[in-house]
């Protein structure tokens, strides 16, 4: 489903193929998709609010909250948890390390569920038990989903609400959200819901159980597009926080030694092209979110899918190409030898992405099963950009030979480093 807010007024809402194959049922303006990191604005959101009412204080330890967590947490914030530079284990692995939780997931709803499927409360538990700092925090970013599950359950303590009724109350009801809800381990009924699927050797295949689907905060929401479109403006809007607020909340984070991070409180920081870019991305089973915002245009993307190979920065990029390219500077194109380009030639795959460059005489094109080819120009020796979406960025990695051995996919809001396979 894809949503595009410019200027305040909805320019294009579409849904594209089905919610559920099996049944045929295609993605309409109804239906709701599983946000997964998509949450984790919501989740900083609310401890924003909490913030200007004075009932917490960004660097408050979080052992003011949850006594029950080792001295460690003494030395751990708010701040740490919303910028992620907490140094937290992800608590997913510890189960499964602990032989609590098999690690055979995703998988189709149609197998056996997991014997034991931990709560929110319990990733807490085990996290205030056994959680070791990979680093001293504030000194490192290191991207957590702990960090927020504990953020949602500081909420509950604060507020003395469920996190889904303080959602409902403090944020869905303001922003006129009638269509969205947090799932937890009561496992409310969610109408009009996707399923979600990968690719597979015959098409596709439903993967959309975890034994970790009741667990929130860094996770869990479901929402239409417009729900969200409608949440985000009410946030610029000043309706759910102050502007300080949402200011701060988009400022990058800087580390105990100085160094700034693309992170600010709950928010990706990037560019697209010299212009500032706000936004979050969500991954979990087979779903896939993207919201995408260039405050300086005043344009927001929108992308909600159930396909986990869909790749939302890249679609989003080429969305604010189309609206606003005749005001984004390009890339200088540069033309090289045959031999450099030939030695760009190849496969390169990480995870799920396989990706494909070919050369027809000094034209490189990349393609993969899941993007159209699109033609490549390259910008160095060792960068390039897709020549119809500049906001995507290449840089090779050469051995001494000149031959590439691996490439980086620089997006706005991150980076995907893809090593050669032949």
């Amino acid at each position: 489903m894809v949503v595009i807010v410019r200027g305040g007024e909805v320019v294009h809402r579409k849904g594209y193929g089905l919610a559920d194959l099996a049944a045929g049922k295609p993605v309409t303006r109804e239906t709701r998709f599983l946000l997964g990191s998509l949450t984790k604005p919501f989740t900083a959101l609310t401890v924003m609010q909490l913030a200007e009412r004075g009932q917490l204080g960004l660097e408050d330890p979080i052992r003011r909250f949850l006594p029950e967590f080792s001295p460690y947490g003494d030395s751990l914030t708010i701040r740490h948890l919303l910028g992620h530079t907490g140094g937290l284990p992800e608590y997913e692995g510890m189960f499964v390390t602990r032989g609590q939780v098999d690690s055979r997931w995703p998988r189709s709803v149609r197998t056996p569920r997991s014997t034991y499927e931990p709560t929110a409360k319990d990733a807490t538990a085990l996290l205030a038990r056994e959680a070791r700092p990979a680093f001293p925090p504030g000194s490192k970013y290191q991207y957590s989903n702990s960090g927020y599950v504990l953020l949602a359950q500081i909420v509950e303590r604060v507020s003395g609400l469920r996190f889904a009724d303080y959602l409902q109350r403090n944020v869905f009801e303001p922003a006129g959200m009638t269509a969205s809800l947090l799932y937890d381990e009561r496992r409310p009924d969610v109408p009009e819901r996707s399923l979600s699927y990968s690719r597979a050797d015959t098409g596709y295949a439903e993967i959309d159980y975890t034994p970790f689907d009741a667990i929130y905060g860094e996770d869990n929401i479901y929402a239409t597009a417009d729900d969200v479109a409608r949440w985000f403006q009410a946030l610029r809007a000043g309706r759910l926080i102050n502007q300080a607020s949402l200011l701060t909340s988009w400022t990058r984070g800087v580390t105990t030694a100085g160094d700034t991070v693309d992170y600010g409180l709950g928010w990706s920081i990037g560019s697209l092209l010299g212009r500032k870019q706000i936004g979050h991305g969500g991954s979990w089973r087979g779903f896939r979110s993207q919201l995408f915002h260039l405050p300086g245009d005043d344009l927001t993307v929108i992308l909600l899918a159930n396909f986990a190979e869909f790749l939302g920065s890249w679609v989003a990029a080429e969305i604010a190409w189309v609206y606003l390219g005749d005001r984004l500077p390009a890339p200088v194109e540069i033309t090289l030898p045959r031999d450099r380009i030939e030695g760009l030639v190849g496969r390169y795959r990480v995870r799920r992405y396989t990706l494909e460059l070919q050369a027809a005489g000094a034209q490189l094109s990349l393609g993969s099963a899941v993007l159209p080819r699109a033609a490549v120009a390259l910008s160095s020796d060792s960068t390039g950009f897709i020549r119809r979406n500049p906001g995507v960025g290449l840089r090779f990695e050469r051995d001494g030979r000149g031959r590439a051995t691996a490439l980086t996919l620089i997006l706005p809001g991150g980076r995907l480093r893809i090593p050669r396979v032949e």
